[in-house]
């Protein structure tokens, strides 16, 4: 190969290499765990706020800033989950989140201060329609990022650059087998959690009436089992990666899938027990719908997930 060959190779191998992050190191991955915690429980305490009867917080300005607070935190959260996206992709979204929670935020601070102002109403209409377009599509983009970038494995370094290999050989990195079984443990265990709470709640699955027990119980599972499957997804990459690297496939695709269906359905299944703890949400947070289905999404794909951790390979 002649010597401007070679440059135009390289060039193509570091352009590619900015195209295409390296996948997440441990600290990357605990800085997404811990962002993805934090816009869940915010979330949660804006729905919370929202949702809740007058006898359990007070009404007014305060109630009213606290919300803007909560979905604050949850939109700065979801930038930080965003983080390792390619810029263009990051700068998107990230003008999207800001678009999103910022007014969503502010609907019931204009709501209270507008008064009889059919101007200020009709604004406050507005936001809460838009507050609803938020809560039914942000939990998607949060689901096809993490399930991106924590399914992410180093592209061959073979093809792009022949040299590559020679100069920098990629590290091997340990297995995880021992803690994917603990995480298909906890999947399952889960999984059983929500399904009994379900089953045997007093109005025989009327998601709506669940008492205030049930509904902590099915919360608490449901961010379990959806912060577990960020957990498999990233156990299952980086054994992918420890068994051949650099030139390593990615973790099987429906892994990514079933990843993405249990942080839409644990993140929807938790925000409206959530919001029934104190209150009914049904109108605000689609809760017939939204309730059930986020937790028989659940329940499916973490047992899908622990099968397919259990099935792994357990050779080093």
């Amino acid at each position: 190969m002649t010597t401007a060959a070679q440059r135009g190779a390289d060039a193509v191998a570091d352009r590619d290499s900015v195209e295409r992050p390296a996948p997440l190191s441990p600290g990357d991955f605990s800085l997404t765990v811990l962002a993805f915690l934090v816009h869940c429980l915010s979330w949660a305490s804006a729905a919370l706020l929202i949702s809740a009867d007058d006898v359990y917080f007070a009404t007014g300005p305060v109630r009213a800033w606290t919300q803007l607070g909560t979905l604050l935190v949850a939109g700065a959260s979801g930038i930080v989950l965003i983080r390792s996206l390619p810029l263009h992709p990051r700068i998107v979204l990230s003008v999207v989140t800001v678009l999103l929670f910022v007014p969503s935020g502010m609907a019931s601070l204009v709501s209270a201060s507008a008064g009889d102002s059919n101007v200020g109403q009709a604004i406050a209409t507005n936001l809460w329609l838009l507050r609803l377009l938020t809560i039914a599509v942000f939990p998607l983009i949060v689901a096809g990022v993490l399930a991106t970038i924590l399914g992410r494995v180093p592209e061959s370094a073979g093809l792009a650059n022949p040299h590559a290999e020679a100069a920098e050989p990629t590290p091997q990195l340990p297995r995880h087998r021992h803690a994917s079984l603990v995480t298909a443990i906890v999947l399952i265990v889960s999984a059983l959690i929500i399904a009994v709470a379900f089953a045997f709640e007093p109005s025989v699955g009327s998601f709506a009436d669940a008492p205030a027990s049930i509904a902590f119980l099915t919360a608490c599972a449901s961010l379990t089992a959806s912060t577990a499957g960020l957990y498999s997804l990233y156990s299952l990459t980086r054994n992918c990666i420890a068994d051949s690297a650099p030139g390593s496939s990615p973790p099987p695709r429906i892994a990514q899938v079933l990843t993405a269906v249990a942080v839409v359905c644990g993140m929807a299944a938790f925000m409206v027990s959530t919001s029934r703890m104190f209150g009914d949400g049904a109108d605000l947070y689609f809760g017939p719908i939204a309730g059930p289905v986020g937790m028989g999404g659940t329940i499916i794909s973490s047992v899908l997930l622990s099968v397919l951790i259990i099935r792994q390979p357990a050779h080093d």
